[in-house]
């Protein structure tokens, strides 16, 4: 039987070839430019207007095909202080991805958590000091856990339909920073 870890990994494989044999079959005149996203783009002086692509790995406004350990490049997590490698569960219909960021004592680490719900938008949130905020081109919902440990940036995919950045633990007035730095990476993958 595949597990979760090993299918994940598959598929990132796959695709990585897949896209490094496109990507290595031609070539576009310019200079590789970082976008936001941590792919390249091509800036060339022979084109006058700039267009930049993004690509949405669901497509239609659906999260169902959004994996959420894909949600952050390596380059991100990186920034974040997290480690590379994410533990992808899914619990209760919820799918996500959870890396564990460890600061100079245990009372500062936390764990960082991407997370896909289908099934329920930015009106259903359960949370305290709720704030509507932007994240991106998207519409959120920054907000605290009842239980008062993890603050919580909530981005809409569609009316039932989001992901969730969340960081459990660590100092209570430095938990949205994280967050919100997150979901400001993980927003332009999303459709």
């Amino acid at each position: 039987m595949i597990t979760v870890k090993r299918f994940a990994l598959l598929v990132g494989t796959s695709t990585a070839l897949a896209l490094g044999a496109v990507g290595c079959s031609g070539s576009t005149p310019g200079t590789p430019v970082p976008s936001p996203g941590g792919e390249s783009t091509t800036s060339s002086s022979q084109d006058s207007t700039s267009s930049e692509e993004t690509t949405s790995p669901g497509g239609s406004g659906s999260v169902d095909d959004l994996d959420p350990c894909e949600l952050l490049s390596s380059s991100e997590l990186s920034r974040l202080g997290a480690p590379a490698q994410g533990e992808a569960e899914e619990l209760a219909g919820v799918r996500h991805c959870d890396w564990r960021v460890e600061k100079s004592s245990a009372a500062a680490s936390y764990t960082l958590s991407v997370q896909v719900l289908g099934k329920v938008g930015l009106a259903d949130v359960n949370g305290t000091g709720k704030q509507d905020i932007e994240v991106g081109s998207h519409k959120g919902v920054r907000s605290t856990r009842p239980s008062g440990v993890a603050c919580v940036v909530s981005i809409e995919v569609a009316e039932k339909a989001r992901v969730d950045v969340v960081v459990t633990g660590g100092e209570a007035a430095s938990r949205c920073g994280p967050a919100e730095e997150a979901a400001g990476f993980v927003e332009p993958r999303l459709p």
